[in-house]
């Protein structure tokens, strides 16, 4: 169920004509953790990460620090 899940998330990402980023090699991508960057500034990335938490308590996805995330 994680990979066919995690796939559905790649897919619209991979098709979302830059808007979202991802730079994991295929074969090496996670089923459970599907990293990801939006947008084509920090600051539209700080804004999803703030209405995420705001509008849905959702939490914690600025990612891990090695990759600029913490939030």
């Amino acid at each position: 169920m994680a990979k066919k899940k995690s796939q559905l998330l790649y897919d619209l990402i991979d098709h979302s004509d830059g808007f979202y980023h991802n730079f994991i090699d295929e074969k090496f991508r996670s089923n459970i953790n599907v990293f990801f960057r939006i947008g084509k500034t920090p600051e539209i990335e700080k804004k999803f990460i703030a209405e995420a938490k705001e509008k849905y308590n959702i939490q914690h996805i600025g990612g891990h620090a090695k990759i600029g995330g913490g939030s």
